[in-house]
């Protein structure tokens, strides 16, 4: 499964076709995820591109699968804005009692809440705190 969802996820689409009916398919795909296949998706996440990227946090929700939340959380190192942004919208998904303490002790997630909710970007702002 994890070919064709990389082969889906590199292809070129518009935002409004990803917005409005891809990111639905791409979440299908991650549904049918075995385990290998989340091993392969997360040894070869740090090569991905930053499109790619936000593709798969924004597809990824709570669905009791361990894995999705290692995705988002390797994909916070970034200095994409975006990308983090859209990690941390997807991360609200993962907001429980089990995970608290994982979200309280990541360094890396609370200075890039800290320096986004500083900012002026109003967007930044309402997503983290959201989170």
């Amino acid at each position: 499964m994890f070919k064709e969802f990389d082969n889906y996820l590199s292809s070129q689409m518009s935002m409004d076709y990803w917005h409005n009916e891809a990111s639905d398919i791409a979440e299908d795909m991650i549904d049918e995820f075995e385990m290998q296949d989340w091993e392969i998706l997360i040894n070869e996440l740090p090569s991905k591109s930053i499109d790619y990227k936000k593709k798969l946090a924004y597809c990824i929700n709570d669905n009791g699968n361990p894995c999705e939340l290692s995705a988002l959380m390797c994909m916070l190192d970034t200095d994409n804005d975006e990308l983090l942004l859209i990690c941390i919208g997807s991360l609200v998904y993962f907001l429980n009692t089990n995970n608290k303490k994982i979200f309280l002790e990541n360094d890396v997630l609370l200075n890039k809440i800290d320096i986004l909710m500083s900012s002026s970007n109003l967007v930044a702002h309402k997503v983290c705190e959201n989170f």
